[in-house]
């Protein structure tokens, strides 16, 4: 008896096509140009063009171990384990390879986009008239779990495990507490709050220059908040860009995104709406302070794609963030802040932007 099983939010805690869109866009920025022609030629054009360009290391995706460990089982049992998945074939045939359980691959190429029925009708093509169980996790595969001698939901959707009630077949693997509970404290570990301390810089122009004024207090409580918010939404995009190197480490690997806990795209929504709302609070109180506070990000996300990899220009710009908190509470109460107190600032944080990296360096010839 054949199990089929899907890998994308399944056999995968991710999505394969956002893998190689991040991977593709760190590879290349220059994809973004493509990526409105691509997918104006079809979903299956842009996941075949993505899998080309992205170079997965298919070896780092976070994989569901549980399920992993219960098909090894079944296999060494005797049991046939088919891969079928709307994710593109070159990257299901690797993870197929790399496993070495798998019999067959059925999986999308660049004229069809194996999903839904279209899965269906591939899966009774290579097994005709004959039954098999099935292993999904969304709607999309309702289709499919309807037909199957039995069917499993795995991490599944919120709409699936709803829809799959109606079904007397289909049962859930491992069944964990629904994700909805533990989705906002997911969340919340990925916009870092705990890194918001750094935003009380916002506050020493108030504290130097003004700190009896009430309503400059209040312009700088708004500015923090909203320069908060925006500085979450760049360690979540930083987050993003970095997975496949945080996978590797031995403590940011527990990170929301390179875990699986928070998918791609649900990182890609967050990241958006934090930094939307960050810029609209921002805006309350001064155009000036939501002009640096859109520097900042600006500023952050070059660091992050390219700044980074610069060995003296790296620390000089964390400096600089830091010198912008300043520049930003000056601006929220309409101060001008001294050219002593901006040269003191930058070169004391660049002592510590100095020192982290040293720390940083001393840890990573630590672990090898």
């Amino acid at each position: 008896m054949p199990i089929v099983v899907d890998l994308d939010g399944t056999l995968l805690r991710t999505d394969s096509l956002y893998e190689s869109l991040i991977a593709s866009f760190r590879n290349d920025w220059k994809i973004i140009l493509e990526l409105p022609g691509w997918l104006a030629s079809g979903r299956q054009v842009l996941k075949d063009a993505l899998a080309e360009r992205a170079h997965l290391d298919v070896k780092e995706l976070p994989f569901n171990e549980q399920l992993l460990e219960y098909l090894r089982e079944k296999s060494e049992s005797g049991r046939t384990l088919i891969l079928a998945s709307a994710a593109n074939k070159k990257i299901a045939t690797e993870i197929a390879e790399y496993l070495g359980i798998f019999s067959n691959v059925l999986a999308s190429d660049r004229i069809t986009n194996l999903k839904g029925t279209r899965k269906l009708e591939a899966i009774e093509s290579l097994l005709p008239g004959q039954a098999f169980d099935y292993i999904g996790n969304s709607s999309a595969d309702l289709v499919i779990l309807a037909v199957a001698r039995e069917g499993y939901l795995v991490t599944p959707t919120m709409a699936a495990r709803a829809a799959a009630k109606s079904l007397p077949t289909v049962s859930e693997l491992f069944p964990e507490r629904v994700l909805a509970t533990r989705k906002p404290a997911i969340i919340l570990r990925a916009c870092r709050p705990h890194r918001w301390l750094k935003n009380l810089l916002l506050f020493l122009p108030l504290a130097a220059f003004d700190w009896n004024n009430v309503s400059a207090w209040i312009s700088v409580l708004i500015g923090f908040i909203g320069f908060s918010l925006c500085a979450s939404a760049t360690y979540v995009i930083n987050d993003l860009i970095d997975i496949r190197a945080d996978r590797t480490h031995p403590r940011k690997k527990f990170r929301p995104l390179a875990s699986g806990e928070l998918q791609i795209l649900e990182g890609m929504i967050v990241a958006l709406a934090l930094l939307c709302s960050g810029l609209i609070v921002c805006a309350l109180v001064n155009l000036g302070f939501v002009l640096l506070a859109a520097g900042y990000v600006g500023l952050s996300l070059t660091y992050s794609v390219w700044l980074k990899q610069e060995p003296i220009v790296h620390v000089m710009t964390l400096a600089a963030l830091y010198v912008y908190r300043l520049l930003a509470g000056a601006s929220a109460i309409s101060v001008v802040p001294t050219y002593s107190l901006l040269a003191l600032s930058f070169f004391l944080f660049l002592s510590l932007a100095i020192l982290k990296r040293a720390i940083e360096l001393h840890e990573h010839l630590r672990d090898k």
